[in-house]
């Protein structure tokens, strides 16, 4: 973390909803946690982009991270963020991790089992009623 991490206003947002790490402290503990547990993260340095003014630059890269758990589970992953230099060395002041992942056909195929689900429900609708509609007229209960 020395060596790397800025002590001002570190902000790390993590791949989960609510992971939000503010200050050296948190930021710390999730670099921790997650270099300890999490698996081989990657990057293709070649491909990033890298762009700088003064003592800032900011930089996204895409990679992957092969998990401990399975070495079959590897997801694709982008990484982003800012770096200050500090007496002459770079470090890290705001990164995000997010799995670089295309959504869009899992909302599609959610899309057509909604629907599937709601036509599914109005047929039985329509059945009930028949079914109550002929008992009435046949005078069954």
């Amino acid at each position: 973390m020395q060596s790397l991490y800025s002590r001002e206003n570190i902000l790390i947002l993590g791949t989960m909803p609510g992971e939000i790490y503010s200050g050296y402290e948190r930021a710390t503990s999730l670099v921790q946690s997650d270099w300890e547990s999490w698996g081989d993260c990657k990057f293709s340095i070649d491909s990033a982009n890298i762009s700088s003014s003064g003592n800032t630059a900011w930089f996204s890269a895409r990679g992957y991270v092969k998990f401990d758990l399975s070495s079959l589970l590897v997801l694709p992953l982008r990484f982003t963020g800012i770096m200050v230099k500090e007496d002459q060395i770079w470090k890290f002041r705001q990164q995000q991790f997010q799995f670089d992942i295309d959504f869009s056909f899992s909302l599609l195929a959610s899309l057509i089992l909604f629907i599937w689900i709601l036509v599914s429900l109005v047929n039985l609708m329509i059945k009930l009623v028949r079914s109550r509609l002929h008992n009435v007229t046949t005078g069954k209960p």
